[in-house]
């Protein structure tokens, strides 16, 4: 009676960790678009800056770096946040084998 309270409980454990494994993973893609749509902007202010400096208005150039600047200070964020994420979907996936070998283990003794 006991053993069926648990394989539920088990499963559950299982399922959830596909599903934060899977939702993590869409926040990776999440990242990866917003890190590339700043990426756009960079570039975009790279060409406004070289657009300001051949009308000598170094000023505006010189802000336009700036904002260069702050987009990939934001991209090494993004870069981090996604490295912080994949390790633990590593960890967790690493987590899950264990589980799986140990149950594995734990049935081969049962069966000796």
């Amino acid at each position: 009676m006991f053993g069926w309270f648990t394989k539920k409980k088990e499963e559950k454990n299982s399922a959830s960790i596909h599903q934060t494994i899977e939702g993590m993973r869409t926040t990776i893609d999440d990242l990866e678009k917003k890190e590339a749509q700043l990426q756009k902007r960079a570039d975009e202010e790279v060409e406004n800056a070289r657009k300001y400096v051949q009308a000598k208005n170094r000023t505006a150039a010189g802000e336009c770096l700036k904002k260069k600047k702050r987009y990939e200070e934001q991209m090494k964020r993004i870069q981090t946040q996604k490295d912080n994420i994949e390790t633990q979907i590593l960890q967790l996936e690493s987590s899950a084998l264990d589980v799986e070998v140990l149950k594995t283990q734990q049935k081969g003794a049962q069966v000796s």
